[in-house]
Protein backbone atom coordinates (compact mmCIF):
# COMPACT_ATOMS: atom_id res chain seq x y z
CA UNK A 1 0.00 0.00 0.00
CA UNK A 2 1.23 2.83 -0.99
CA UNK A 3 2.35 5.89 1.94
CA UNK A 4 -0.59 7.69 3.18
CA UNK A 5 -3.44 5.05 2.31
CA UNK A 6 -4.72 3.34 -0.42
CA UNK A 7 -5.97 6.91 -2.28
CA UNK A 8 -2.28 8.55 -1.78
CA UNK A 9 0.01 7.34 -4.85
CA UNK A 10 4.24 7.23 -4.03
CA UNK A 11 4.51 8.53 -7.36
CA UNK A 12 2.39 11.04 -9.08
CA UNK A 13 2.99 10.71 -13.35
CA UNK A 14 1.52 13.45 -15.14
CA UNK A 15 0.72 12.89 -18.95
CA UNK A 16 1.65 15.93 -20.92
CA UNK A 17 -1.80 14.95 -23.57
CA UNK A 18 -2.47 16.66 -26.62
CA UNK A 19 -6.60 17.46 -26.90
CA UNK A 20 -6.55 16.63 -30.65
CA UNK A 21 -4.79 13.06 -30.26
CA UNK A 22 -7.18 11.10 -27.57
CA UNK A 23 -5.35 7.66 -29.61
CA UNK A 24 -2.16 8.46 -27.34
CA UNK A 25 -4.40 8.46 -24.22
CA UNK A 26 -6.23 5.63 -24.85
CA UNK A 27 -2.73 3.89 -25.58
CA UNK A 28 -1.83 5.27 -22.39
CA UNK A 29 -4.56 3.61 -20.68
CA UNK A 30 -4.18 0.26 -22.19
CA UNK A 31 -0.09 0.48 -21.26
CA UNK A 32 -0.94 1.16 -17.80
CA UNK A 33 -2.89 -1.66 -17.19
CA UNK A 34 -0.32 -4.17 -17.46
CA UNK A 35 1.56 -2.83 -14.36
CA UNK A 36 0.39 -3.75 -10.84
CA UNK A 37 1.55 -0.97 -9.65
CA UNK A 38 -0.91 1.40 -12.04
CA UNK A 39 -3.64 3.32 -9.72
CA UNK A 40 -1.68 2.10 -6.63
CA UNK A 41 1.63 3.29 -5.87
CA UNK A 42 1.93 5.29 -9.26
CA UNK A 43 -0.90 7.30 -10.13
CA UNK A 44 -1.52 8.68 -14.10
CA UNK A 45 -2.88 11.75 -14.76
CA UNK A 46 -3.17 13.37 -18.13
CA UNK A 47 -2.51 17.00 -18.07
CA UNK A 48 -3.86 19.83 -20.20
CA UNK A 49 -3.82 23.19 -20.08
CA UNK A 50 -6.76 24.93 -18.87
CA UNK A 51 -7.52 26.84 -21.98
CA UNK A 52 -6.94 26.76 -25.73
CA UNK A 53 -4.87 29.42 -27.72
CA UNK A 54 -6.72 31.15 -30.50
CA UNK A 55 -5.41 34.20 -31.63
CA UNK A 56 -8.03 37.03 -31.71
CA UNK A 57 -10.51 35.16 -30.13
CA UNK A 58 -11.73 36.18 -26.22
CA UNK A 59 -12.73 34.82 -24.14
CA UNK A 60 -10.81 31.52 -24.56
CA UNK A 61 -12.21 28.26 -24.71
CA UNK A 62 -12.06 25.86 -22.03
CA UNK A 63 -10.27 22.44 -22.25
CA UNK A 64 -11.90 20.73 -20.49
CA UNK A 65 -15.00 21.72 -22.38
CA UNK A 66 -13.60 20.45 -25.46
CA UNK A 67 -12.56 17.23 -24.27
CA UNK A 68 -16.32 16.38 -22.69
CA UNK A 69 -17.98 17.22 -25.93
CA UNK A 70 -15.65 15.14 -27.64
CA UNK A 71 -15.71 11.69 -25.35
CA UNK A 72 -20.12 12.55 -25.45
CA UNK A 73 -20.60 14.90 -22.55
CA UNK A 74 -19.03 12.05 -20.32
CA UNK A 75 -16.31 12.96 -17.63
CA UNK A 76 -12.74 11.80 -17.77
CA UNK A 77 -12.07 10.89 -13.95
CA UNK A 78 -7.62 10.56 -14.99
CA UNK A 79 -7.58 14.28 -16.41
CA UNK A 80 -5.42 16.80 -14.88
CA UNK A 81 -6.13 20.68 -16.01
CA UNK A 82 -3.64 22.97 -15.00
CA UNK A 83 -3.09 27.05 -15.53
CA UNK A 84 -1.59 27.13 -18.91
CA UNK A 85 -3.08 27.12 -22.76
CA UNK A 86 -3.20 24.19 -25.11
CA UNK A 87 -2.26 24.87 -29.29
CA UNK A 88 0.19 27.43 -28.51
CA UNK A 89 2.39 28.27 -31.82
CA UNK A 90 5.41 27.51 -31.31
CA UNK A 91 7.35 24.11 -30.97
CA UNK A 92 7.44 24.12 -27.27
CA UNK A 93 3.78 23.35 -27.05
CA UNK A 94 3.49 22.33 -23.48
CA UNK A 95 5.79 24.52 -22.17
CA UNK A 96 3.17 26.13 -19.55
CA UNK A 97 1.78 23.36 -18.90
CA UNK A 98 4.71 21.76 -17.84
CA UNK A 99 6.08 24.92 -15.89
CA UNK A 100 2.82 25.11 -13.62
CA UNK A 101 2.57 21.47 -13.90
CA UNK A 102 6.05 21.47 -11.36
CA UNK A 103 5.33 24.25 -9.76
CA UNK A 104 1.81 23.38 -8.93
CA UNK A 105 2.77 19.04 -7.98
CA UNK A 106 2.87 19.07 -4.42
CA UNK A 107 -0.52 21.27 -3.99
CA UNK A 108 -2.32 18.46 -6.28
CA UNK A 109 -0.91 15.25 -4.24
CA UNK A 110 -0.10 16.27 -0.41
CA UNK A 111 0.71 12.73 0.05
CA UNK A 112 3.29 11.51 -3.04
CA UNK A 113 6.60 10.82 -2.75
CA UNK A 114 7.93 12.23 -5.98
CA UNK A 115 6.40 13.87 -9.21
CA UNK A 116 7.37 12.35 -12.33
CA UNK A 117 6.28 14.17 -16.08
CA UNK A 118 6.43 12.45 -19.33
CA UNK A 119 5.36 13.44 -22.93
CA UNK A 120 2.30 11.09 -24.55
CA UNK A 121 4.23 9.38 -26.85
CA UNK A 122 6.67 8.23 -24.12
CA UNK A 123 5.19 4.95 -22.35
CA UNK A 124 6.72 4.59 -18.83
CA UNK A 125 7.37 0.96 -17.14
CA UNK A 126 5.22 2.25 -13.99
CA UNK A 127 6.73 -0.91 -12.13
CA UNK A 128 10.53 -0.62 -12.56
CA UNK A 129 9.75 3.41 -11.93
CA UNK A 130 8.42 2.53 -8.39
CA UNK A 131 10.99 0.20 -7.56
CA UNK A 132 13.85 2.59 -9.04
CA UNK A 133 12.65 5.91 -7.03
CA UNK A 134 11.82 3.81 -3.77
CA UNK A 135 15.31 2.69 -3.98
CA UNK A 136 16.72 6.10 -4.98
CA UNK A 137 15.04 7.56 -1.48
CA UNK A 138 16.28 4.89 0.90
CA UNK A 139 19.89 6.04 -0.32
CA UNK A 140 18.54 10.20 -0.55
CA UNK A 141 15.96 10.17 1.90
CA UNK A 142 14.77 13.98 2.63
CA UNK A 143 17.70 15.28 0.01
CA UNK A 144 16.49 17.24 -3.25
CA UNK A 145 16.82 14.43 -6.25
CA UNK A 146 16.58 15.25 -10.26
CA UNK A 147 15.84 12.09 -12.13
CA UNK A 148 15.71 11.46 -15.66
CA UNK A 149 17.84 11.34 -19.11
CA UNK A 150 20.55 13.68 -18.34
CA UNK A 151 21.72 16.26 -20.69
CA UNK A 152 23.49 19.81 -20.22
CA UNK A 153 22.86 23.53 -21.57
CA UNK A 154 23.52 27.05 -20.66
CA UNK A 155 20.68 29.55 -20.61
CA UNK A 156 20.45 32.98 -21.57
CA UNK A 157 19.08 34.87 -19.00
CA UNK A 158 17.21 38.54 -18.54
CA UNK A 159 14.07 37.26 -19.91
CA UNK A 160 15.14 35.93 -22.95
CA UNK A 161 13.83 31.98 -22.74
CA UNK A 162 16.57 30.80 -25.10
CA UNK A 163 19.18 27.63 -24.31
CA UNK A 164 22.57 28.41 -25.67
CA UNK A 165 25.23 25.90 -25.99
CA UNK A 166 25.20 21.86 -24.99
CA UNK A 167 22.99 19.90 -26.36
CA UNK A 168 24.59 16.78 -26.89
CA UNK A 169 27.83 17.90 -24.82
CA UNK A 170 29.10 17.15 -21.49
CA UNK A 171 29.97 19.21 -18.74
CA UNK A 172 32.94 20.90 -20.34
CA UNK A 173 32.10 20.97 -23.49
CA UNK A 174 29.19 23.13 -22.86
CA UNK A 175 31.13 25.23 -20.56
CA UNK A 176 33.36 25.93 -23.86
CA UNK A 177 30.10 26.44 -25.59
CA UNK A 178 29.15 29.18 -23.07
CA UNK A 179 32.47 30.91 -23.29
CA UNK A 180 34.09 30.51 -26.71
CA UNK A 181 31.21 29.36 -29.23
CA UNK A 182 31.33 25.35 -30.32
CA UNK A 183 30.49 23.58 -33.67
CA UNK A 184 26.92 23.35 -34.74
CA UNK A 185 27.26 21.00 -37.87
CA UNK A 186 29.77 19.92 -39.19
CA UNK A 187 32.71 23.14 -39.76
CA UNK A 188 30.11 25.75 -39.08
CA UNK A 189 30.76 27.62 -36.05
CA UNK A 190 28.12 29.57 -33.55
CA UNK A 191 29.02 31.98 -31.64
CA UNK A 192 29.37 32.14 -27.81
CA UNK A 193 26.92 32.83 -25.25
CA UNK A 194 27.48 36.37 -23.06
CA UNK A 195 23.73 35.89 -21.61
CA UNK A 196 23.84 32.31 -20.35
CA UNK A 197 24.26 31.11 -17.22
CA UNK A 198 25.39 27.34 -16.72
CA UNK A 199 26.61 25.16 -17.94
CA UNK A 200 24.08 22.98 -15.64
CA UNK A 201 22.25 19.75 -16.11
CA UNK A 202 18.87 19.51 -16.87
CA UNK A 203 16.38 16.21 -17.65
CA UNK A 204 15.34 16.10 -21.27
CA UNK A 205 11.82 16.25 -21.15
CA UNK A 206 10.70 12.78 -22.34
CA UNK A 207 10.03 11.69 -18.89
CA UNK A 208 11.70 13.12 -15.62
CA UNK A 209 11.27 13.30 -11.91
CA UNK A 210 11.42 15.41 -8.81
CA UNK A 211 10.98 13.91 -5.18
CA UNK A 212 8.93 15.67 -3.22
CA UNK A 213 11.84 18.13 -1.21
CA UNK A 214 12.86 19.64 -4.80
CA UNK A 215 9.38 20.01 -6.08
CA UNK A 216 8.50 21.48 -2.65
CA UNK A 217 11.70 24.10 -3.43
CA UNK A 218 10.16 24.30 -7.09
CA UNK A 219 6.86 25.54 -5.50
CA UNK A 220 8.22 28.05 -3.29
CA UNK A 221 10.12 29.93 -5.62
CA UNK A 222 9.59 33.38 -6.07
CA UNK A 223 11.49 33.21 -9.60
CA UNK A 224 10.52 30.50 -11.00
CA UNK A 225 6.87 32.13 -10.76
CA UNK A 226 8.05 35.11 -12.04
CA UNK A 227 9.59 33.06 -15.22
CA UNK A 228 6.13 31.52 -15.59
CA UNK A 229 4.29 34.46 -15.50
CA UNK A 230 7.08 36.59 -18.03
CA UNK A 231 6.68 33.41 -20.14
CA UNK A 232 2.75 33.10 -20.31
CA UNK A 233 3.05 36.82 -21.05
CA UNK A 234 5.16 36.72 -24.41
CA UNK A 235 4.53 32.88 -25.47
CA UNK A 236 2.29 34.07 -28.18
CA UNK A 237 3.83 37.20 -29.26
CA UNK A 238 6.47 35.71 -31.64
CA UNK A 239 6.02 34.35 -35.01
CA UNK A 240 4.37 30.92 -35.37
CA UNK A 241 7.55 28.54 -35.76
CA UNK A 242 7.51 25.11 -35.24
CA UNK A 243 11.20 24.15 -35.80
CA UNK A 244 13.72 24.89 -32.75
CA UNK A 245 15.88 27.06 -34.77
CA UNK A 246 13.77 29.08 -36.52
CA UNK A 247 12.13 29.61 -32.96
CA UNK A 248 15.36 30.75 -31.93
CA UNK A 249 16.06 32.99 -34.50
CA UNK A 250 13.59 35.38 -33.78
CA UNK A 251 14.74 39.30 -32.11
CA UNK A 252 15.50 38.63 -28.22
CA UNK A 253 12.50 40.56 -27.80
CA UNK A 254 10.19 38.56 -28.91
CA UNK A 255 11.95 35.02 -27.70
CA UNK A 256 8.80 32.35 -26.89
CA UNK A 257 10.12 29.96 -24.27
CA UNK A 258 10.48 26.42 -26.43
CA UNK A 259 13.31 25.00 -24.77
CA UNK A 260 10.87 23.32 -22.61
CA UNK A 261 12.88 20.94 -20.55
CA UNK A 262 16.09 23.02 -20.52
CA UNK A 263 13.90 26.26 -18.83
CA UNK A 264 12.38 23.96 -16.19
CA UNK A 265 15.90 22.79 -15.76
CA UNK A 266 17.89 25.79 -15.20
CA UNK A 267 15.17 26.97 -12.67
CA UNK A 268 16.24 23.84 -11.11
CA UNK A 269 19.62 24.62 -11.06
CA UNK A 270 19.13 28.68 -10.43
CA UNK A 271 17.34 27.99 -7.24
CA UNK A 272 19.59 25.16 -5.32
CA UNK A 273 22.27 27.97 -5.90
CA UNK A 274 20.19 30.62 -4.79
CA UNK A 275 19.04 29.08 -1.66
CA UNK A 276 22.65 27.92 -0.86
CA UNK A 277 20.98 24.69 -1.06
CA UNK A 278 22.00 20.60 -2.35
CA UNK A 279 20.53 18.47 -4.61
CA UNK A 280 21.21 15.32 -6.43
CA UNK A 281 21.63 14.62 -10.35
CA UNK A 282 20.21 10.69 -10.88
CA UNK A 283 20.04 9.82 -14.32
CA UNK A 284 17.73 6.86 -15.25
CA UNK A 285 19.51 3.61 -15.76
CA UNK A 286 18.60 2.92 -18.82
CA UNK A 287 15.19 4.25 -21.69
CA UNK A 288 15.16 4.03 -24.98
CA UNK A 289 14.85 6.20 -27.73
CA UNK A 290 12.13 4.70 -30.16
CA UNK A 291 10.49 1.03 -30.05
CA UNK A 292 13.52 0.10 -32.92
CA UNK A 293 16.08 -0.78 -30.47
CA UNK A 294 14.37 -2.44 -28.18
CA UNK A 295 15.96 -6.37 -27.66
CA UNK A 296 16.47 -6.02 -31.96
CA UNK A 297 19.69 -9.01 -31.81
CA UNK A 298 18.86 -12.41 -32.84
CA UNK A 299 19.34 -14.28 -30.51
CA UNK A 300 19.27 -11.80 -28.29
CA UNK A 301 23.02 -11.16 -26.88
CA UNK A 302 24.22 -10.04 -23.01
CA UNK A 303 24.05 -6.23 -23.78
CA UNK A 304 20.05 -6.62 -25.71
CA UNK A 305 18.90 -8.39 -22.42
CA UNK A 306 20.93 -6.30 -19.84
CA UNK A 307 19.41 -3.38 -21.31
CA UNK A 308 16.16 -4.35 -21.08
CA UNK A 309 16.07 -4.98 -17.75
CA UNK A 310 17.57 -1.85 -16.86
CA UNK A 311 15.18 0.42 -19.31
CA UNK A 312 12.49 2.68 -17.42
CA UNK A 313 10.77 4.50 -20.27
CA UNK A 314 10.39 4.34 -24.39
CA UNK A 315 10.20 7.74 -26.25
CA UNK A 316 9.06 8.63 -29.78
CA UNK A 317 5.49 5.97 -29.62
CA UNK A 318 3.49 7.98 -32.25
CA UNK A 319 1.36 5.58 -33.81
CA UNK A 320 -0.23 2.20 -33.18
CA UNK A 321 2.54 0.58 -35.50
CA UNK A 322 5.06 1.53 -32.89
CA UNK A 323 2.89 0.82 -30.17
CA UNK A 324 3.06 -2.93 -32.07
CA UNK A 325 6.67 -2.87 -31.74
CA UNK A 326 6.91 -1.63 -28.47
CA UNK A 327 5.08 -4.87 -27.56
CA UNK A 328 6.41 -7.18 -29.61
CA UNK A 329 9.77 -6.50 -28.14
CA UNK A 330 9.84 -4.88 -25.07
CA UNK A 331 9.77 -8.23 -22.88
CA UNK A 332 7.99 -6.29 -19.79
CA UNK A 333 8.59 -10.12 -17.33
CA UNK A 334 12.03 -10.01 -17.02
CA UNK A 335 13.36 -9.20 -14.02
CA UNK A 336 14.75 -5.33 -12.66
CA UNK A 337 18.61 -5.55 -13.21
CA UNK A 338 19.95 -5.00 -9.57
CA UNK A 339 20.49 -1.33 -8.53
CA UNK A 340 24.27 -0.13 -7.50
CA UNK A 341 23.77 3.64 -7.42
CA UNK A 342 27.34 5.04 -6.81
CA UNK A 343 27.38 8.73 -6.10
CA UNK A 344 30.34 11.64 -5.92
CA UNK A 345 30.88 14.96 -6.09
CA UNK A 346 29.83 16.61 -9.70
CA UNK A 347 33.39 17.47 -10.50
CA UNK A 348 34.68 14.21 -10.34
CA UNK A 349 34.25 11.53 -12.77
CA UNK A 350 35.42 7.95 -11.66
CA UNK A 351 36.90 5.61 -13.57
CA UNK A 352 34.46 3.91 -16.27
CA UNK A 353 31.47 6.57 -15.47
CA UNK A 354 30.32 8.20 -18.59
CA UNK A 355 31.47 11.43 -19.29
CA UNK A 356 28.33 13.40 -19.18
CA UNK A 357 27.62 12.28 -15.72
CA UNK A 358 30.25 14.09 -13.75
CA UNK A 359 33.48 16.09 -14.60
CA UNK A 360 31.60 19.42 -13.82
CA UNK A 361 34.07 21.97 -12.49
CA UNK A 362 32.89 25.28 -12.96
CA UNK A 363 29.29 27.23 -13.61
CA UNK A 364 27.78 30.75 -12.98
CA UNK A 365 24.91 32.08 -12.08
CA UNK A 366 24.16 36.13 -12.37
CA UNK A 367 24.96 37.85 -9.42
CA UNK A 368 21.99 38.69 -6.81
CA UNK A 369 20.44 41.89 -7.68
CA UNK A 370 18.01 44.16 -5.66
CA UNK A 371 14.85 43.47 -7.14
CA UNK A 372 12.40 41.19 -4.85
CA UNK A 373 15.00 38.55 -4.95
CA UNK A 374 14.93 38.27 -9.10
CA UNK A 375 19.00 37.93 -9.48
CA UNK A 376 18.34 38.29 -12.91
CA UNK A 377 17.95 42.37 -12.04
CA UNK A 378 21.85 43.31 -11.68
CA UNK A 379 21.97 43.07 -15.27
CA UNK A 380 23.88 40.43 -18.05
CA UNK A 381 27.97 40.88 -16.99
CA UNK A 382 27.71 40.47 -13.62
CA UNK A 383 28.15 36.85 -12.81
CA UNK A 384 29.02 34.76 -9.90
CA UNK A 385 31.09 32.25 -9.90
CA UNK A 386 29.57 29.09 -8.71
CA UNK A 387 31.49 25.43 -7.75
CA UNK A 388 29.41 22.81 -8.32
CA UNK A 389 30.85 20.39 -5.93
CA UNK A 390 29.58 22.86 -3.16
CA UNK A 391 25.62 22.49 -4.31
CA UNK A 392 25.22 19.30 -6.46
CA UNK A 393 26.12 15.07 -6.03
CA UNK A 394 26.10 13.64 -8.99
CA UNK A 395 25.29 9.63 -9.59
CA UNK A 396 24.85 6.73 -11.83
CA UNK A 397 23.81 3.07 -12.31
CA UNK A 398 27.07 1.37 -13.67
CA UNK A 399 26.69 -0.76 -16.52
CA UNK A 400 27.94 -4.39 -15.00
CA UNK A 401 26.53 -7.03 -17.08
CA UNK A 402 25.72 -9.76 -14.13
CA UNK A 403 27.64 -13.46 -15.15
CA UNK A 404 24.13 -15.13 -15.27
CA UNK A 405 22.95 -12.95 -18.00
CA UNK A 406 26.14 -13.63 -20.53
CA UNK A 407 25.95 -17.17 -19.66
CA UNK A 408 21.94 -16.99 -21.15
CA UNK A 409 23.30 -15.10 -23.99
CA UNK A 410 26.01 -17.47 -24.11
CA UNK A 411 23.63 -20.66 -24.41
CA UNK A 412 21.24 -18.87 -26.49
CA UNK A 413 24.04 -18.42 -29.53
CA UNK A 414 25.38 -22.04 -28.79
CA UNK A 415 22.08 -23.39 -29.84
CA UNK A 416 21.09 -20.58 -32.52
CA UNK A 417 24.43 -22.01 -34.65
CA UNK A 418 22.92 -25.79 -35.46
CA UNK A 419 19.53 -24.39 -36.53
CA UNK A 420 21.43 -22.06 -38.57
CA UNK A 421 23.83 -24.39 -40.25
CA UNK A 422 20.73 -27.17 -40.81
CA UNK A 423 19.21 -24.39 -42.70
CA UNK A 424 21.82 -24.01 -44.66
CA UNK A 425 22.44 -27.80 -45.41
CA UNK A 426 21.88 -29.19 -49.07
CA UNK A 427 19.94 -31.79 -49.62
CA UNK A 428 22.27 -34.64 -51.82
CA UNK A 429 21.31 -36.88 -54.36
Amino acid sequence: MAEGGAAAPYVLLGVMSNPTKPVLREQWREWSGRFATAGRQVHVRYVFGETIYKPHVDPAQRTEALLASAAGGKAEADLLFVEGRERLPHVGVVTEKSGTFWRAAVAIDAHARWFCKCDDDTLVHLDRLHATLRYIEGKHRGLPVYFGHMKWRGWDVGRRFQACGGTWGDAPKTAEDILHGGVLHGATRYPSCPHAAGPYAYMSGGMVCMSRPLAQRMHDDRHFAAFLRDARARNTHGVPCKRPRACAAQPEATHMWHHEDAGVGYNVFRAVVAQNASMAYIPVPAHYNDPGIIERSSPLDANDQYWSTRAIFTHGIKTRAHYRTLQQRWNLSRPQAAHDLRCYPCDQLPPGTNKHYGHWAWARVPCPGTHDGDVEAAGVGRWCHVEPREHFTCCTFPWDIPADIKAEAKARLRDAKPRAARRGMKRVG
